[in-house]
């Protein structure tokens, strides 16, 4: 083995070691005013720039984005709004708000964090929110929290919090791996993914990891069902969107010794939800280095040009040695159709 490999290694390892703590460790914040964020643009093949294919998806581009300011980071789901602008929730209860150009740049940003009912903002372990999705029928966001498992409602320009659920379903579900994804389906059932609550029980057998499907809705006396989603072999559910033909699109990623992060996209079907059963998806592309890819955690849906277009962006855990990265994916033209678009931009007001 050459020093050149030797080292090589070493730094791999060492970068699994700080995000492994980072994915479980306290943050801390000290915030200041700065808004500016930057986006800096890269390929997602290193080795061969003119690469545009990704097992079924076409790559339309990537950026790093970057900001001062000691809030921006963790991003651990995205939301879409028209003409290509983004909400993007941080790990530490963070919106991160911003357009993207044709050119790539920045437009719009804000950085700010989540409201809080009759109090301050509490520790970190309570605001470690994970997945933030938008329910059209009233255009307000519900918020997953991980530590302290709960559902959370705020209104449409995120001014309040008006409702907190704690669903005694997640009560046995890890701390720091409970409802990773939320999301909303086209009837208004809501979905939830855990990252880490295993499932051994289901009754086909079929392994993964629990998960809820809400009949509307999200309360305190609803009765959510019970079931599994089994991601593929060594992988973790992160976020999950809604497609235009009621399918989900679900983000996977996966930590391991010496290959370090990779990510994998794809498509399961809500139909195959039953109680006690466990659902699966088709794989549509992974991501894997010398590949541009991080600690791939959010996604969302947009429609360009008649293409149903994926995003994804990664938390970089506020480590200096990982990155932000967003990235533009168009899924086959099979089984498109029109998508259900967000709220305008300026319902975000200050």
């Amino acid at each position: 083995m050459t020093f050149k490999r030797r080292w090589t290694l070493l730094v791999i390892a060492l970068l699994i070691g700080l995000s492994a703590l980072s994915l479980g460790g306290q943050r801390q914040h000290r915030p200041n005013k700065d808004q500016a964020i930057s986006a800096r643009p890269i390929l997602l093949d290193p080795k061969h720039p003119a690469r545009t294919q990704l097992g079924q998806l076409r790559f339309l581009g990537a950026w790093v984005l970057s900001s001062e300011n000691d809030r921006f980071g963790g991003i651990s789901s995205l939301v879409a709004l028209p003409d290509d602008h983004f909400i993007g929730l941080g790990d530490g209860a963070t919106l991160i708000g911003f357009g993207l150009t044709r050119r790539g740049g920045i437009v719009d940003p804000f950085i700010r964090p989540l409201p809080w009912r009759g109090k301050e903002e509490p520790d970190y372990e309570e605001r470690d929110s994970e997945s933030l999705v938008r329910d059209p029928a009233t255009g307000k966001y519900w918020v997953s929290f991980e530590n302290h498992a709960s559902l959370r409602r705020y209104s449409a320009d995120f001014s309040r919090e008006e409702r907190v659920v704690r669903p005694q379903e997640m009560k046995g579900w890890p701390a720091n791996g409970g409802g990773e994804a939320l999301a909303r389906l086209a009837d208004g059932r809501f979905v939830v993914l855990s990252e880490d609550a295993e499932a051994p029980d289901t009754a086909d057998r079929g392994g993964g990891y629990r998960a809820l499907i809400y009949p509307g809705e999200p309360r305190a006396d609803a009765k959510p069902v019970r079931f599994a989603y089994a991601p593929p072999k060594g992988f973790k559910a992160t976020d999950a969107k809604l497609l235009p033909d009621g399918r989900l699109l679900i983000l996977h990623r996966r930590l391991a010794f010496p290959s370090g992060l990779s990510a994998s996209i794809g498509i399961a079907d809500p139909a195959d939800i039953r109680p006690g059963k466990t659902l699966r998806s088709t794989e549509l592309a992974r991501l894997e280095a010398p590949l541009a890819v991080d600690n791939m955690e959010g996604l969302a849906v947009t429609q360009e040009a008649g293409r149903t277009i994926a995003w994804i962006v990664s938390d970089d855990n506020f480590n200096a040695l990982q990155r932000t990265i967003l990235m533009k994916f168009a899924l086959p033209d099979e089984g498109v159709h029109g998508v259900q678009k967000g709220p305008g931009f300026e319902s975000l007001g200050e």
